[in-house]
């Protein structure tokens, strides 16, 4: 596990120094939620022909790849990336990218669990997030978004069960 100070609880946060304003557009399923993947990362366009845009913050890394930071619709996002994803686009505009593949595997799991408003760095969950180098979000007072390295993901639900702080059900 690792230990970082209070200013810094994790070095996840810092993936999303120099974020920039871009809308994503991406293909979706009749419902306007995508994109679909398959294992591969390439776009699996079987689930729909619809397209949609959603204005996003993302890292620029480089060569055309990018990690989302934010959603800027929040929970009533189509978008079925998270923050700390990792994706191939070509820039089709201003400021507007085109999705072309999704990076696999992903370099985080992602947990949602609906928790009481306050939550906090001192929340038993958030301090044990941290302390396997991930972060978190709380939105809409209790939308909370659990973010852990891949590579730590079986360590932190055991963790997690062990401790009493989430269930078998919160893994899926």
């Amino acid at each position: 596990m690792m230990n970082h100070n209070s200013a810094h609880p994790s070095p996840f946060y810092a993936l999303f120094d120099d974020v920039t304003e871009s809308t994503l557009c991406f293909p979706t399923d009749e419902d306007e939620v995508g994109p679909y993947w398959l294992e591969s990362g390439d776009l699996d366009t079987s689930q729909g022909s619809s397209r949609s845009c959603e204005k996003v913050e993302v890292v620029n890394l480089g060569d055309g790849k990018y990690r989302l930071a934010l959603k800027s619709d929040g929970p009533f996002s189509g978008l079925r990336l998270n923050w700390g994803d990792e994706f191939v686009a070509e820039e089709s505009g201003k400021n507007r990218l085109q999705l072309l593949r999704v990076v696999t595997p992903p370099a985080y799991k992602h947990y949602q669990l609906l928790v009481p408003r306050g939550f906090d760095n001192e929340n038993p969950l958030a301090r044990l997030a941290h302390s396997f180098g991930g972060g978190w979000e709380c939105i809409a007072g209790g939308m909370l978004t659990l973010t852990v390295p891949s590579t730590t993901a079986a360590d932190f639900e055991e963790a997690a069960q062990q401790a009493d702080l989430m269930s078998v059900d919160d893994f899926n």
